[in-house]
């Protein structure tokens, strides 16, 4: 896994990183849940980043469920992080639904660019720090109070789908 940090920011005390975690899961892996979120999962039209704002498309994932749990334990190993989810789901966003900078609940935000990569738009972006490329199976974990949005796709053809997996630290004990 290849990690790049960008800026630092604090809260509470806490040194917090945004973390831009390449090819974070295996091959195999990224091509079912590409074709899971994209024709078999479930989704409703009716996600708003903030009151007024654009709808989205959106599916709220059970956590218990698990293929759902392994992701969870696999991002709280990937990052070496104590979490507790306070709540998981994939937002799908076509050509026409434009997004507003927008901060999270919670203490982290995790972001896994699950279609397929989309050139040249559908970048996500931290407000004044980065904007990173969608390119698929990419992890981004950020500070969930900064502003930030994604960038709707060109391409009438290709949604962009990513999943959320909105997180507090927890001082419970780490399962290895």
């Amino acid at each position: 896994l290849g990690y790049r940090i960008s800026k630092r920011n604090s809260k509470e005390g806490r040194t917090v990183k945004t973390k831009i975690i390449d090819n974070w899961l295996e091959p195999d892996l990224v091509s079912y849940l590409n074709h899971m979120y994209t024709y078999d999962y479930p989704h409703y039209f009716g996600q708003k980043s903030l009151k007024g704002a654009k709808e989205f498309y959106i599916s709220e994932m059970n956590p218990a469920e698990p293929m759902n749990n392994f992701l969870f334990t696999k991002l709280q190993k990937t990052l070496d992080e104590k979490l507790d989810l306070i709540r998981m789901y994939i937002n799908i966003q076509h050509n026409d639904m434009v997004s507003d900078f927008h901060a999270d609940d919670g203490e982290m935000t995790c972001l896994y660019m699950a279609s397929d990569t989309i050139q040249h738009s559908g970048e996500f972006e931290i407000h004044d720090e980065i904007k990173i490329p969608f390119v698929q199976n990419t992890l981004v974990c950020f500070q969930a109070q900064k502003l930030h949005k994604g960038h709707a796709p060109l391409n009438i053809e290709q949604p962009r789908i990513t999943l959320a997996f909105k997180t507090s630290y927890s001082t419970r004990t780490m399962i290895q």
